[in-house]
């Protein structure tokens, strides 16, 4: 009886790897990778509808010296994240060395997550320093504009907003898009060392 046991526990620590083909696994990077490069292009294209609203805006509307600066630091901001959305969409995108050099490509979705983290971190505190400083700026206009509770509700309406975007979506979406690039590189990699057994 002992020796079943030994057998059973034996049995059920071995893992087993099933052996996929790589068309499989291929179909399914490239799968992962297709929907997040669409999530890129979604968001690329709406920060350009959002740039584009903002200089539209600029130009037809007349704003007080302190709501120019406000518009142009948001302005810079908006162009600067677009800049940053369509590099990293390009990168994302290329997939040339998936298969002559996936070690590369693994290497560079790597790079890109740290880039991204990056982004998300350091950068969003900038991003979010400046968009409050503009939105600090505007309000020196409003205040002038609406009455004394229609621009504190203004004031705490857009504390609370720039609260909320730093302690609940950026976490949340940082959270989600490493997951997916995580999960992109973890079937490279079971990939790679599947082939190269």
């Amino acid at each position: 009886m002992k020796e079943f046991d030994d057998i059973q526990k034996l049995w059920h620590t071995q893992q087993l790897t099933p052996k996929v083909s790589l068309n499989t696994v291929l179909r399914g990077v490239k799968n992962t990778k297709r929907k997040y490069t669409q999530k890129l292009l979604v968001q690329t294209a709406g920060v350009a509808v959002v740039l584009l609203a903002i200089i539209i805006i600029w130009l037809t509307v007349p704003f007080t010296p302190s709501s120019h600066l406000a518009l142009l630091i948001i302005t810079c901001c908006v162009s600067y994240y677009l800049v940053v959305q369509v590099r990293d969409y390009n990168r994302v995108k290329d997939d040339s060395s998936l298969l002559s050099q996936p070690e590369a490509y693994i290497r560079s979705l790597r790079a890109y997550q740290a880039n991204r983290l990056l982004l998300h971190t350091r950068n969003y505190r900038i991003y979010l320093l400046c968009i409050s400083l503009a939105m600090a700026l505007y309000a020196i206009e409003i205040y002038y504009i609406l009455p004394v509770w229609l621009f504190i509700c203004y004031a705490l309406f857009t504390t609370l907003w720039i609260g909320c975007c730093y302690f609940v979506f950026i976490t949340n979406y940082r959270k989600r898009e490493n997951e997916r690039l995580q999960h992109l590189i973890r079937r490279l990699e079971k990939m790679q060392r599947q082939f190269s057994e």
